[in-house]
């Protein structure tokens, strides 16, 4: 069996633990999400075509118009490999780019300055098909790849069945977000007012115990007469930020990795789970360690 991300990795322990760079690329991504497609309306700025597409300018320096279209329509397969969407176990749900527009670039003229860059998008329509309506979506983007040396964000508006459903957020290089959709309840609009919008919080932290964060890590503490046990929901990806977890696709860790980490998370958190009782160190026992799909 293999483990997609994104996951979560749950660490017992029997004791107690104590637990932007300026983005250069900008977009824009306007997200409708149906039970068997999901379109994305995507712009980018010219200046992501200097950035990924090594369009440069002419003799006089400006950027042609003929020169963006080109670098634009080999964008088309850039933006289908980086902007991505996953199912429940994480993988991708393929997708392709419909259409494309330059309007905004050929209203200018021939050509657009050097200056004008990040002043003018170009407008992409992607379409991704799931086989099912997808209770759980990841949306990531990737531009430039896993090593991008030049920081990217994606300003997203996401709706379910034209009904806005999550506030305006920032999708940020290899930094995934998660939604979860009830396809057996009507699309719940983003509230109004912050007293509707508390009154939904309140519910899902009843409803989730507590846990209403796909990019979060948690942690439950349990003191009991004989013993003190904290428990540490961690997301993959932030687990990765403390320490190196090996695995041969990026995307996957398998039954064999997870096996292979064990003793190197029990190592992590027993170094640095410092407790002590009556003034005296106690050390803390791994007692459980699993790894988690969404769906848990």
């Amino acid at each position: 069996m293999l483990i997609h991300w994104p996951l979560a990795v749950l660490i017992s322990l029997v004791s107690l633990i104590s637990i932007q760079a300026h983005p250069i690329s900008m977009g824009q991504a306007y997200i409708n999400v149906e039970r068997t497609r999901v379109d994305v309306e995507l712009a980018i700025m010219v200046e992501d075509l200097v950035l990924y597409q090594e369009l440069t300018p002419g003799t006089d320096q400006k950027y042609s118009v003929d020169s963006i279209r080109e670098a634009a329509e080999k964008h088309k397969a850039f933006l289908v490999e980086h902007f991505q969407i996953r199912d429940t176990d994480g993988s991708l749900v393929p997708g392709q780019a419909t259409s494309m527009s330059l309007a905004e670039v050929e209203a200018v003229g021939e050509a657009i300055e050097p200056i004008d860059i990040m002043r003018y998008f170009i407008r992409y329509r992607l379409e991704f098909t799931p086989e099912a309506p997808l209770p759980y979506l990841t949306l990531l983007q990737r531009f430039g790849g896993l090593e991008n040396p030049l920081p990217a964000v994606v300003d997203v508006a996401l709706y379910r069945e034209e009904a806005l459903v999550s506030p305006p957020f920032k999708l940020e290089h290899n930094k995934p977000q998660v939604f979860e959709f009830d396809w057996e309840a009507p699309p719940q609009e983003v509230p109004r007012t912050w007293r509707e919008r508390k009154q939904i919080m309140d519910a899902q932290l009843r409803e989730k115990l507590g846990i209403t964060s796909y990019g979060s890590v948690y942690a439950f503490l349990y003191i009991t007469d004989t013993e003190v046990r904290h428990e540490i929901l961690v997301p993959l990806l932030i687990l990765e930020t403390w320490f190196d977890l090996p695995r041969e696709n990026p995307d996957i860790i398998t039954v064999a990795e997870q096996e292979a980490a064990q003793d190197k998370l029990a190592a992590f958190f027993a170094d640095n789970n410092p407790v002590a009782i009556n003034g005296e160190r106690v050390d803390a026992q791994l007692d459980r360690l699993r790894f988690f799909s969404l769906d848990i």
